[in-house]
């Protein structure tokens, strides 16, 4: 069962519903910039039956969409 959450941006005064990934990568880029290893490794904690490539299609994935919702920011 996928759950969901609701999270406001009050940057851009928009709410957003995110999946359990998407929370787990935003929450663990809370408080500390992390690195796309660290978040690739805590994916893989609950890999759903993804091989090693699939995993880091679906981290991108949900980086991009964190980033378009600008709810999380890269840096170079």
């Amino acid at each position: 069962m996928e759950h969901e959450v609701f999270v406001f941006n009050p940057l851009t005064g928009q709410t957003h519903i995110l999946n359990r990934a998407s929370w787990r990568m935003l929450s663990a880029c809370a408080d500390t910039p992390r690195s796309s290893g660290y978040l690739l490794a805590l994916m893989a904690e609950k890999p759903d039956d993804l091989n090693e490539q699939q995993l880091e299609d679906s981290l991108q994935g949900h980086l991009g969409q964190l980033q378009q919702l600008e709810l999380l920011q890269a840096n170079a």
